[in-house]
């Protein structure tokens, strides 16, 4: 029960943090938080690229989808499912993309572009803040977690330096359940698990 009080507290301290990032300081730490994932080779080397539409204040992914698009690799975008799992579907634009059910952009379900083999991709993951040890604190619905227990491919998640929180021994906020990520990138680093 502490933990999740713990994470909830962080979660509300770390999405006001985010929100109080002034438009054109964030339009920069955006841009080069873009720069530092194109040059990873994660990123170069991917064939299929997952990638998150951005709500307002979370790291923008516009650039990199239509860089992608344009590297020719295969681009999908998350489709929110009422029981809390995703699905990814393969864009070739994110303007044809509708709201769906959490009020985020999404593609259309259409069977011949449902993504289900995820070798050699990357997906690109949203969180309100990381820890040092790669374990987010996402929106508190677990659509992450669930779908990157079964995911084979590299996960790399996106946030501000200033969301890179400590991950306390003793009050340790992560749960089981929860996934970690293979890679965080910010404005300022690129840092990789050890393996």
């Amino acid at each position: 029960m502490v933990y999740i009080m713990l994470k909830d507290k962080l979660r509300k301290q770390f999405i006001k943090l985010r929100s109080n990032i002034v438009p054109s300081e964030k339009e920069k730490k955006d841009q080069k938080i873009f720069e530092n994932i194109i040059k990873t080779k994660e990123y170069k080397n991917c064939d299929i690229l997952l990638c998150y539409i951005a709500t307002e204040n979370e790291i923008e992914t516009k650039n990199l989808i239509n860089k992608a698009i344009k590297d020719k690799k295969t681009v999908a975008v998350p489709f929110s499912l009422p029981d809390f799992n995703l699905e990814f579907y393969k864009v070739n634009s994110i303007d044809k993309l509708k709201k769906g059910i959490l009020g985020i952009k999404e593609p259309e379900q259409i069977k011949a572009n449902k993504i289900e083999n995820f070798k050699n991709a990357l997906a690109i993951i949203p969180a309100v803040c990381f820890s040092k040890d790669f374990h987010r604190i996402g929106y508190g619905k677990g659509y992450y977690d669930r779908f990157l227990k079964n995911f084979d491919g590299v996960s790399m998640g996106l946030c501000v330096s200033e969301c890179i929180i400590e991950n306390d021994s003793q009050h340790k906020w992560s749960e089981e359940n929860d996934i970690t990520v293979d890679i965080i990138v910010t404005e300022t680093e690129i840092a990789r698990k050890k393996y």
